[in-house]
């Protein structure tokens, strides 16, 4: 069955290529030569701003709620209540290095994590809503 199942999406695969291949060129690049060069300085202008934004306004240190819990979870590299979130844990175990060794910093850089998260959002959001629109 899993036989089938595959050999059917590579036909499907094959076939689309074909329909959009009319002078050698997949569906795909086609679509990314459209996309003009300003959006990709407006997503990271936007990035910027944004990351600016929240670098302003972030906390130094816990706040309440699960945010506590985040941190400590974080810099301890311990396991937080279900269902977790690792991805979570090791990006911001990263960024309480950047603290370097100073316990008093951790919150502030584990914060900065989300804040350059937050901006990243904004970024792809962007590009994502410009892509869909330009269709």
């Amino acid at each position: 069955m899993l036989f089938f199942f595959l050999t059917s999406q590579a036909n499907i695969y094959h076939t689309r290529r074909n329909i959009f291949s009319n002078d050698h060129q997949s569906f795909f690049s086609m679509e990314l030569k459209s996309y003009k060069p300003i959006n990709n300085i407006i997503g990271w202008l936007m990035f910027l701003t944004a990351t600016a934004v929240f670098m302003m306004t972030i906390e130094p240190t816990a706040s309440f709620w699960d945010a506590g819990e985040r941190l400590a979870t974080s810099f301890k590299l311990q396991v937080a209540h279900p269902p977790g979130a690792p991805l979570y844990q090791m990006m911001a175990r990263m960024f309480s290095l950047l603290a370097l060794g100073d316990v008093t910093r951790v919150a502030y850089w584990i914060n900065a994590m989300s804040a350059v998260a937050g901006g990243l959002t904004v970024m792809f959001l962007f590009w994502t809503i410009r892509m869909l629109g330009h269709r």
